[in-house]
């Protein structure tokens, strides 16, 4: 047992045994330093150094984790040889993610594994990569998402877990954070990492390289005001997005004639906004549409001609004689203002919409 310093045996921490991780191949006690090194890739990033000797002439190091890109620790050892202070300072760290229950958790989960945080906060597009991905195959992605820690001893944060997965191609992917969007971010990134890898290695940029032929959720918008003005009778209405168990979790799902068309979406994002549940509800809905008529798609690529959007219509675009009918309409009943690149409006203009 390495020699342990003043603070930590007078203090609470209760040191892992062998029985309460018997995943773990090493002793806890004897090479802690191999038990933060064995957690899988991407789940903890370590670093120790020397501090030199105290006045008691004890050999002191410190060690520092990051563990889920998010929680930070640091903890000191101290002993009469160097390797055993290194190796004091790793046990207050197992100790401590041990107390945390983030231990068995990063031995439990994938989780990132190239992703940084800068790229994370850009790649807010992501989600519908996943949802394009699914429509080549006319088919939807599932999400699945989970509390693993409700509480955390240092700050009373949360940990989550996403879960992408398309049974179609039998691609999945996972992403912990202590951000629910987060979490779903770097789900959906290992999702397309994997879906790379099955289908060939190709540059992640190809990943939004878009198809004519294929429905996309850039097409959501223009496909429900178009398929409204071709079948005006048709009652739709979008059914939430209301709170679920998570908090920051919203479910939506269209109905059609009051009859749920396609499944409920399940996300987090900002109701009305082309991130939200609301919105990806719609894209299930329309693929569940174009799974039931073959020639729904292509009629729609022929009312919307060369003017297919690559995002979103604005309200502000200008409408002329060659405007497609069914665009003049959508522009008429667009409440005012809209802000650019979000939907609140357009959805607002094809769906009733109602909470639970």
């Amino acid at each position: 047992m390495p020699a342990l310093d003043g603070a930590y045996t007078r203090g609470t921490n209760q040191i892992p045994t062998d029985s309460d991780y018997p995943e773990i191949p090493e002793l806890t006690s004897e090479n802690p330093k191999s038990v933060i090194h064995g957690i899988p890739r991407g789940n903890c990033k370590s670093s120790s150094v020397f501090l030199g000797m105290n006045m008691q002439r004890l050999y002191r190091y410190q060690v520092t984790v990051e563990i889920f890109g998010s929680q930070r620790m640091s903890a000191i050892g101290e002993a009469t040889m160097k390797k055993e202070a290194e190796k004091a300072a790793y046990l207050h760290i197992v100790t401590q993610l041990h107390q945390k229950g983030l231990l068995k958790l990063a031995y439990s989960t994938k989780y990132r594994t190239a992703f940084n945080d800068k790229e994370l906060a850009q790649d807010r597009m992501v989600k519908h990569d996943v949802y394009n991905y699914a429509a080549r195959f006319l088919s939807v992605p599932r999400f699945r998402h989970f509390k693993l820690a409700p509480e955390l001893t240092k700050n009373g944060e949360t940990v989550y877990k996403t879960v992408v997965e398309f049974s179609d191609r039998s691609v999945k992917g996972e992403g912990v954070d202590q951000s629910l969007p987060v979490s779903e971010r770097i789900a959906c990134l290992n999702f397309l990492k994997e879906s790379q890898r099955r289908e060939g290695a190709h540059k992640r940029k190809s990943r939004r390289e878009e198809t004519p032929a294929t429905f996309r959720t850039s097409d959501i918008i223009a496909f429900w005001v178009w398929y409204r003005s071709e079948h005006p009778r048709t009652k739709l209405r979008m059914h939430g997005p209301s709170p679920t168990g998570i908090d920051g979790l919203l479910k939506a799902q269209v109905l059609m004639n009051g009859k749920p068309l396609g499944e409920a979406a399940v996300l987090s994002g900002i109701i009305g906004e082309e991130n939200g549940a609301d919105y990806f509800a719609s894209m299930t809905a329309a693929v569940a549409l174009l799974n039931t008529d073959v020639d729904l798609f292509p009629r729609y690529l022929i009312a919307v001609g060369v003017q297919r959007p690559g995002r979103f219509w604005r309200p502000e675009i200008q409408v002329d004689a060659e405007t497609p009918s069914f665009m003049r309409t959508a522009v008429s009943r667009i409440p005012e203002p809209t802000p650019l690149y979000r939907c609140r409006g357009w959805l607002s203009a094809i769906f009733d919409s109602r909470k639970r």
